[in-house]
């Protein structure tokens, strides 16, 4: 299917008072999902191990701040571990 068609046929499924908003979203969000194929086709992205490795402590004062961050964050009601 072209990226016409697939405009075309997304626009067609939205309510009929939708609005240009709505629409724009629509094609942006479509737009967003074919330049992350586009990514992984292309070997542009990291597999999530790695980018949790990434974001691991990497001492024990990254670790407390981290787990502090947290431990904040659950307090307040925001996340989850």
């Amino acid at each position: 299917m072209s990226t016409k068609e697939l405009a075309m046929e997304s626009i067609r499924d939205l309510p009929e008072d939708a609005s240009w908003e709505q629409i724009e979203e629509r094609i942006h969000f479509l737009a967003a999902i074919e330049a992350a194929r586009e990514d992984v086709k292309s070997e542009k992205v990291m597999p999530h191990s790695e980018v949790a490795d990434f974001f691991k402590p990497q001492n024990e004062t990254e670790y407390l701040l981290h787990s502090s961050a947290n431990a904040t964050r659950l307090a307040q009601g925001i996340g989850e571990l």
